[in-house]
């Protein structure tokens, strides 16, 4: 398939589905979502010949794996792109918790003997 062609298809999904993400997009078209990136960056890009035809109308978490990301979703039609949201407070907390008892573990019986200092310090 061209790759014009998938443009045009993406933008046609848009429209008549209403908005999604990259991966939602690219399972309803039926294309790896690789190489539909590249599409969706240029579609979000105004060009000399044509406007903007697509743009962030929000975020959304997405884990793949183990790790969280925030992904864009993406609407038909030029507008302002959604700025990306910060981390929570909440989050970021429990992450400073969580490496601070990692600093707080020893993986020995040496490293009980050893002062909390020198544990923070190594």
């Amino acid at each position: 398939m061209k790759r014009k062609g998938l443009a045009k298809e993406m933008v046609e999904a848009l429209v008549n589905f209403g908005p999604m993400t990259c991966s939602e997009l690219c399972r309803h078209i039926g294309v790896e979502r690789l190489k539909s990136g590249a599409i969706v960056s240029r579609l979000m890009k105004k060009s000399p010949k044509r406007k903007k035809r697509v743009h962030i109308c929000g975020w959304t978490e997405d884990s793949e794996g183990t790790r969280r990301y925030l992904r864009p979703i993406y609407k038909a039609g030029a507008g302002l792109d959604q700025p990306k949201p910060l981390m929570c407070l909440r989050i970021k907390e429990n992450r400073a918790r969580y490496t601070q008892g990692k600093l707080m573990r020893v993986s020995s019986i040496w490293g009980l003997a050893k002062t909390v200092k020198e544990r923070l310090a190594a």
